[in-house]
């Protein structure tokens, strides 16, 4: 119980600290009659802390897979995320760094410190391996993609899953992403932008500016037999992911 409540306060605590940087630690229950008003502390010391609670999960958690709680494996695969952003805070985030009016650094992790978060990051991610996840694989690779979220509790690629319950654990996705006049007025928010489309493979970029190619090199339009065609290359994930014309 212990591991897993120490691996629930770091997963939390990462919420806070990937979006905010150094936060308040607090290791202790409070009483009323203390100081309740706590000082940031550094971003190193938040990612120390997130880290030593997740080795403590990894060797206390059970290895036993139960869909929507962590084990073992689960708090590894966690530690490894967590290392690899504190490596790439400190190898890239130099022009974010912000040091408080105590002389803390706020945001941002010493740069010496990059590779020391990546080692940790790899070995954690030797844990995960242990606990026989897989990737989820099929005949047709779209479909492949799409089952690793749409049967998640039956695959081995699933880590971690968050399961919703409809009277203790809800959400908004649903309403969210249907269009307009199912909702009254609160849907259509699922707009793909073209940029992250060109981050995938098999699409015809323009090497010179790395935005989708369109035209051949006399300026014409390439013209494709259906309007699906641009797309006809691109990776599963990509297919998988957004709807293209004709789906």
């Amino acid at each position: 119980w212990l591991g897993e409540a120490k691996f629930v306060r770091a997963y939390t605590y990462f919420a806070l600290v990937k979006r905010y940087g150094g936060v308040p630690i607090l290791k202790e229950p409070q009483s009323l009659d203390s100081e309740l008003i706590l000082p940031r502390s550094s971003h190193q010391d938040c990612v120390d802390f997130i880290l030593d609670d997740l080795d403590y999960a990894i060797e206390h958690m059970t290895a036993k897979k139960i869909n929507g709680r962590g084990n073992k494996y689960v708090a590894a695969a966690m530690k490894s995320r967590v290392a690899l952003y504190a490596g790439s805070v400190a190898r890239y985030g130099g022009a974010f760094e912000h040091i408080g009016e105590s002389g803390i650094m706020l945001t941002g992790i010493p740069a010496a410190l990059a590779n020391d978060y990546f080692e940790q990051a790899y070995d954690a991610a030797l844990v995960v391996e242990e606990g026989g996840y897989e990737l989820h694989n099929g005949g047709d690779k779209r479909q492949a993609f799409y089952e690793v979220f749409d049967k998640a509790a039956s695959n081995k690629e699933s880590v971690f899953i968050r399961e919703y319950d409809i009277n203790n654990y809800v959400h908004s996705w649903d309403k969210l992403m249907a269009p307009e006049r199912w909702t009254g007025g609160y849907g259509n928010r699922y707009f793909v932008p073209l940029d992250w489309v060109e981050l995938f493979d098999g699409l015809p970029i323009d090497e010179t500016t790395g935005r989708m190619k369109t035209t051949d090199s006399e300026g014409n339009y390439i013209v494709y037999d259906s309007g699906h065609g641009i797309f006809d290359n691109a990776e599963p994930r990509l297919k998988a992911s957004i709807m293209i014309p004709g789906d």
